[in-house]
């Protein structure tokens, strides 16, 4: 197992940390020191998913959607501390970042928050998988109009700034909308835990991340009406497009 120094992972009770932390062991990686949010386990799935080809793996990863992060940190021997409170902005976590001092912290907090600028004047970068192909699908759902649009799945791993999904873009990709049919618990966890392993090996590679770039987000999505959600669900069902007219509706 790889320890990637100078690199922790600020993980939350979810599905998305669960898929993190199981994809970056699969492919050898371990962050130098997870952090977890002190809050509620989500609701475990009662199924095991389909292996999934994750990047640059010798073999496909098996997603386990039932083991808590903190749980899988802790059996592999990474070392797990909890933040003091659950609100990532609170004064005292900003002071236990601060006395860590990581060059850069993986991103998978809880959801529909924004980082403030005491937290990002610190030394350390954030580096977050946005579930939607910045910058034309941004915000809290943009992978589902994505998805509605486009008939697949985007993501985008970028450093965090005060805005909306506005920080400089390190890497893009489209998924399948077939792969899974548990979008929220299953296929945008894993397929941004594909994205993530893909601009670490990157960076331990080549010794560095890559070079980001400032792109300019036009319109924010928030969250998706749920007659919309299920027209978008339809591509997971069978992989095709709504169509009128031979165009997207």
């Amino acid at each position: 197992m790889k320890t990637l120094q100078g690199i922790g992972l600020i993980m939350a009770p979810t599905f998305r940390s669960r898929a993190y932390v199981q994809a970056l062991a699969h492919v050898g990686f371990a962050p130098e020191l997870c952090l977890a949010i002190p809050a509620d386990e989500e609701l475990p799935v009662d199924r095991r998913p389909a292996p999934f080809p994750l990047h640059g793996a010798d073999s496909p990863f098996q997603f386990e959607p039932d083991i808590p992060a903190r749980a899988f940190a802790e059996t592999h021997g990474w070392a797990v501390e909890f933040l003091p409170e659950t609100n990532i902005n609170d004064p005292k976590n900003i002071a236990a970042l601060r006395e860590h001092d990581l060059d850069v912290l993986i991103y998978s907090g809880l959801p529909k928050v924004l980082l403030k600028p005491d937290l990002l004047a610190l030394r350390t970068r954030f580096l977050h998988v946005h579930g939607g192909y910045l910058p034309v699908y941004s915000g809290a759902t943009g992978f589902y109009f994505g998805l509605l649009v486009e008939g697949k799945l985007g993501n985008t791993a970028f450093w965090m700034d005060q805005g909306i999904d506005t920080g400089a873009v390190l890497d893009r990709a489209w998924y399948p909308a077939d792969l899974d049919p548990d979008i929220d618990r299953i296929l945008d966890p894993v397929t941004r835990a594909d994205l993530l392993v893909r601009v670490l090996r990157q960076c331990v590679t080549q010794g560095a991340f890559g070079t980001a770039e400032n792109l300019t987000t036009s319109e924010h999505f928030y969250v998706i009406h749920p007659v919309l959600k299920h027209l978008a669900l339809r591509f997971t069902d069978d992989g095709s497009a709504l169509q009128k007219d031979g165009q997207h509706v």
